[in-house]
């Protein structure tokens, strides 16, 4: 069972647009994460397939599954399930794609422990075997290489964890109550 009363670590942010074949795969891999709680919001960005019914069907209380009225497209899906997430750090996930065991954990401890306004990492393309997969940038490996600190000034958001220098530009509406303790 999982506490929901407490904000997730990480959102998991999936735009889907007919992606029936692959949606419940990668749910089920964001699922999997271990080290990290989750929340995992799906825009089903007005597909023709039966994606929302599947991302439904999972029956886990973590995943939010949003329909809207018309296509928004990639960036505009992502924004919106942006302004639903409730935990610390948002991860944006293609509804296609694979974690590898202990992604987010990684990830979330380094931006924790550098006071990161961004942490990114590598990605692996996945040719059909493990023997194949081949990261964007060869020369990094899939393990977390970048890390944003906070500008000097800026803190995390009582509310949120996000960064902003003030109470004024946290954004977040969730949040904007918690700021005035700031």
């Amino acid at each position: 069972m999982h506490d929901l009363s407490m904000a997730a670590d990480v959102s998991v942010i999936i735009p889907a647009w007919n992606a029936a074949a692959y949606i419940e795969s990668a749910i089920r891999s964001a699922l999997s994460q271990q080290g990290v709680s989750l929340e995992i919001i799906v825009v089903d960005d007005h597909s023709s397939d039966d994606t929302a019914e599947l991302a439904s069907a999972i029956g886990d209380a973590r995943i939010q599954v949003h329909r809207p009225d018309r296509n928004l497209g990639p960036s505009a899906a992502r924004n919106h399930a942006i302004r639903h997430a409730a935990g610390r750090w948002f991860a944006t996930f293609d509804a296609d794609g694979q974690y590898l065991p202990g992604r987010l954990q990684g990830l979330t401890k380094l931006g924790d422990q550098m006071q990161c306004a961004v942490v990114a990492d590598n990605l692996l393309f996945d040719r059909g075997s493990a023997s194949a997969r081949l990261p964007m940038f060869p020369n990094r490996g899939p393990k977390p290489a970048h890390a944003i600190p906070l500008r000097t000034g800026w803190r995390a958001c009582p509310g949120t964890g996000r960064a902003a220098s003030q109470p004024a530009q946290c954004r977040w509406r969730r949040c904007r109550p918690r700021c005035a303790r700031w």
